[in-house]
């Protein structure tokens, strides 16, 4: 073969390659763009930063309880608004933590004792009164035995039903006290439970009234000179 030729052959090779490889580049080209980093939770869906939606941040509330790490499975968590309503709720995943995907704003964080639970955590265990925040949204709930005072008030609650009789194995909470803390009990057949907590203001707290009643976000007090209180629930 002519020399010609042969060079010919080599540049068309060479021609055929670069276009090859150019082809091979653009079709297998891949965009950067992901899909974000999405997080659900009850009460709505996060997209990280992809759809702009600053409106909902990621809620979390942990569990402990140092005394008895079992407590931590024992509750269901409800973040509550300002006028009482549940704005989400679940049971905390092994460690104790949940976490909730809501709008902005302020929460309160109420502890709810699961059936199996509520021999060994009514009048036994409280656990303080804390808030989640925009500018905190990360809390641990540390849950504690009711602690012992050396002067006690004794304080009496009868909650009763629309119809007048008692609201029997009704579970309340009375929350606040010098420590701030949530003591859950449970009613006992003549629709009564009685505390015996350290001097100071408490709110009666009524999550799950019976079927057929609700419980007003009214607020209702208890104090060592108030320490008697009876409550007829609403018809729903």
């Amino acid at each position: 073969m002519k020399p010609i030729f042969k060079k010919l052959i080599s540049l068309g090779l060479i021609l055929c390659t670069a276009f090859s490889l150019t082809m091979f580049a653009a079709c297998g080209e891949t965009s950067d763009e992901g899909d974000g980093n999405v997080i659900d939770g009850p009460g709505g869906s996060q997209n990280g930063d992809e759809n702009g939606d600053s409106t909902k941040i990621v809620y979390t509330v942990t569990i402990s309880c140092e005394e008895n790490s079992t407590i931590a499975k024992g509750f269901t968590v409800q973040l509550k608004k300002a006028d009482g309503s549940v704005a989400a709720e679940a049971q905390p995943e092994a460690g104790g933590k949940v976490s909730f995907t809501l709008e902005k704003g302020d929460y309160s964080v109420n502890l709810v004792a699961l059936e199996q639970f509520k021999d060994m955590i009514m009048s036994n265990y409280s656990y303080p009164q804390m808030q989640v925040t925009a500018a905190e949204p990360n809390v641990t709930v540390k849950v504690v035995p009711i602690e012992e005072t050396a002067d006690p008030v004794t304080y009496t609650l009868t909650v009763l039903l629309p119809n007048g009789s008692p609201a029997a194995n009704l579970d309340v909470q009375l929350c606040g006290g010098p420590k701030g803390m949530c003591n859950p009990a449970r009613t006992g057949a003549d629709g009564k439970v009685v505390y015996h907590l350290a001097a100071g203001e408490y709110e009666v707290h009524i999550d799950t009234p019976p079927a057929g009643s609700k419980f007003s976000n009214t607020q209702y007090k208890m104090t060592e000179e108030s320490n008697t209180l009876t409550i007829t629930l609403e018809t729903a």
